[in-house]
């Protein structure tokens, strides 16, 4: 049998050892960089909680100060109204006393008139008491305020102004359909249904082609003039006149 020498079996357990160590240390090396690893992620995480939480507190506040404005506004208005009702009453306390002095049938009637007036006065003062209250109620906060586009404005041929809220009309078709609900048993509705109309910017005096697609067609905010058209109307009269023989 053939005998391994002394020096080459020593050699083979030194490699042995230091592969093991190799082990070890690519072992330590491993989980220090997993440690590492799982500390940035905690941080990135705890970083982005932070900022999250400084976001919405920052939205919290500047929905605060909005809602206090409004409620400033409202309360100036309540005042307002507060006013102007004792003054009214004020008034209606003055034309008593002249009315039970005097006592004349004509100052009696116009003191009637002039206490409808007043009441309707009172009443129309009430109606927009209400109306603010429902304007606050229905007014967006401040974080949804900047998803709403300004509509812009059409002026129609019979002078009715509408506002065209681009977040609903959406398209040349959507738009036609809109006008062909408005002028329903009106004049002109033949010509809306065959588009027979223009569009023109009343600030430029531009024509708005219907040929651009829609989105770059119109601005928020932008006064918009619609026009029937009767061109080729003329045009086919002019052609029936001159083919008609004299006498």
């Amino acid at each position: 049998t053939a005998r391994i020498p002394h020096h080459s079996l020593r050699w083979r357990i030194g490699e042995k050892e230091a592969l093991e160590q190799f082990r070890a240390e690519i072992t330590g090396t491993s989980s220090s960089l997993q440690m590492l690893l799982v500390t940035a992620s905690v941080t990135l995480i705890t970083m982005n909680e932070r900022d999250m939480r400084d976001h919405f507190d920052d939205a919290k506040r500047a929905n605060k100060s909005f809602n206090s404005s409004q409620n400033a506004v409202l309360y100036d208005i309540r005042n307002r109204i507060g006013d102007t009702n004792r003054a009214i009453s004020a008034g209606n306390a003055v034309l008593g006393k002249v009315t039970d002095a005097l006592r004349m049938d004509w100052l009696r009637q116009l003191g009637s008139e002039l206490k409808g007036l007043v009441t309707r006065a009172i009443a129309m003062n009430v109606a927009t008491y209400h109306a603010v209250l429902n304007i606050q109620k229905l007014l967006p906060s401040r974080l949804e305020r900047g998803l709403i586009e300004e509509p812009f404005i059409l002026e129609d041929p019979i002078g009715r102004i509408a506002p065209v809220h681009l977040q609903f009309v959406t398209s040349w078709d959507a738009f036609h359909a809109v006008l062909e609900i408005r002028f329903r048993d009106l004049q002109g509705l033949d010509k809306i249904e065959h588009k027979k109309y223009g569009l023109q910017d009343r600030a430029t005096g531009r024509e708005i082609e219907q040929s651009r697609s829609w989105q770059r067609a119109f601005l928020p905010g932008q006064r918009v003039e619609m026009n029937l058209i009767f061109r080729s109307d003329v045009s086919e009269d002019s052609a029936t006149n001159n083919t008609t023989c004299p006498g």
